[in-house]
């Protein structure tokens, strides 16, 4: 298994839950997916992560089942919504419906949102969890000025997010601010967890330099490439041996009888090359169903 990092406690085992179904009307849709996540905290996820989009559409992302078995390939894994609530908001409500899981967006948008603004609400969910909140930011493109938002958009939520510092003064390209406190302060042991959904080697980069875990998406031989490349940049820049965290976002699921891999040896593939923890996206999220991903994901992870 690869090295655990050390650090912020970073959730290790997390489901993406889908979007509030707007079919339903608003609140059947919310009470549907805080019944999901309660659900799935019971059956054994550390971390619920819901999505930063006002309008969703289908992505499509690299399939882990078709790189292990057949080289290359894309499916479209993720639910489609037309409408989403705004995400930190559902965090609050989560958070009073839930009591042990990490609550997390996956992930916020930086070129959407004011920096200050996120450090904000995700200090704000933690209290109002009691010191469960995850921050994860996201780099959206591949260019230098995006990987430059996310350095100093980690730069500044680590001074704001700090549960024992004071009023915030910083000067960026991107960000300023001056005298700024963020009261009421993180609560959580050992200051919220920073993330990073890396697209891109200037972001993985940023990533390795100075938050708590990335993530990246793809087969073993996409993690394998992108880990080796965040323990180069981590070296570099001089810090602790399995910092930062590195945790696969994908569904094990997805296609995995027709290319005729199993859940099991996809994700023992994915652990032998690097990956630390996961974010993933199960396509029918009924308890039972729930309770063995959890089983399959935690057994992976503590496998020799």
């Amino acid at each position: 298994m690869a090295a655990l990092p050390t650090g912020p406690s970073v959730p290790l085992v997390g489901l993406r839950l889908p979007g509030p179904d707007s079919s339903l009307g608003g609140v059947a849709a919310f009470e549907a997916m805080a019944a999901i996540a309660t659900a799935a905290e019971r059956c054994g996820f550390d971390a619920l992560w819901i999505d930063d989009h006002s309008v969703t559409g289908p992505e499509v992302v690299p399939d882990p089942v078709a790189s292990l078995a057949e080289g290359k390939g894309t499916v479209d894994s993720h639910r489609t919504s037309l409408v989403t609530s705004e995400p930190y908001s559902l965090l609050g409500a989560l958070a009073v419906r839930t009591s042990s899981a990490r609550l997390g967006v996956y992930s916020t948008a930086l070129s959407l949102r004011a920096f200050s603004l996120v450090a904000k609400a995700v200090a704000a969910v933690d209290v109002i969890s009691h010191g469960r909140a995850v921050a994860a930011l996201g780099s959206e493109t591949r260019h230098g000025e995006a990987s430059e938002r996310l350095a100093e958009g980690l730069a500044l939520c680590r001074l704001l997010l700090s549960p024992s510092g004071g009023a915030v003064t910083y000067e960026g390209v991107h960000a300023r601010v001056k005298g700024a406190p963020n009261l009421p302060r993180p609560v959580q042991d050992g200051g919220v967890p920073l993330m990073v959904t890396a697209r891109g080697a200037g972001a993985l980069a940023v990533a390795a330099a100075s938050a708590d875990a990335v993530v990246v998406e793809g087969g073993p031989p996409e993690v394998a490439a992108a880990v080796a490349a965040v323990r180069q940049a981590s070296r570099a820049a001089e810090r602790p041996t399995g910092v930062p965290a590195v945790l696969w976002a994908g569904s094990p699921i997805d296609r995995a009888a027709s290319a005729q891999v199993t859940t099991t040896q996809l994700l023992s593939a994915l652990v032998a090359s690097g990956a630390n923890g996961w974010i993933v996206t199960v396509p029918e999220p009924d308890e039972t169903y729930l309770i063995q991903v959890a089983q399959d994901l935690q057994a992976a992870l503590a496998a020799p």
